[in-house]
């Protein structure tokens, strides 16, 4: 009986440490950004995120691989379209009103979009009150968005987010 215990434990632990593994798999598919799901493989990526329960604000950059085909991934999307004259204008505005709420952030330094890198050859996909359910009740399309744009150039894309 003494020699099978050791077994037990064993056992139990192997099962446990599945379990964990396995649910934890779970929750990061439950949890995870489907917007940024729904792109190939990105190489690596930079992530701040603001303080705040229910006011905050979220920057990051998604690094794609040079050799990568993510332009044409892109054109099958259902998120991402390409940018015209002016969406380009648009996409700036987002990215203007978050520059003007980033400098509030522990993570300003970090910050660094350039809004001129945006033109037509670039990808976008803009969540605000008007295109996302969750958003609907805010006053204005500036009160809360997820804004992902990808800069073709630098196979890069950018997310912004904020609800202050």
């Amino acid at each position: 009986m003494k020699k099978r215990i050791p077994i037990i434990i064993a056992i139990v632990f192997v099962i446990s440490l599945s379990l964990f593994f396995l649910m934890t798999q779970l929750l990061f598919k439950v949890f995870e950004n489907p917007v940024i799901a729904s792109l190939p493989k990105y190489d690596r990526s930079e992530c701040y995120y603001g303080e705040g329960f229910q006011d905050y604000t979220d920057y990051c950059k998604f690094y794609f691989p040079e050799d990568s085909n993510i332009v044409e991934t892109l054109k099958e999307n259902n998120y991402f379209r390409p940018a015209t004259a002016r969406d380009v204008e648009e996409v700036k505005s987002y990215f203007n009103n978050f520059e003007g709420w980033v400098k509030y952030e522990e993570y300003k330094d970090k910050y660094d979009f350039e809004a001129d890198c945006i033109d037509t050859s670039d990808y976008f996909y803009i969540e605000n009150k008007d295109t996302c359910e969750k958003y609907a009740d805010y006053p204005d399309k500036y009160a809360a968005y997820n804004v992902y744009f990808l800069d073709t150039q630098t196979k890069t894309l950018f997310f912004i987010h904020s609800n202050i």
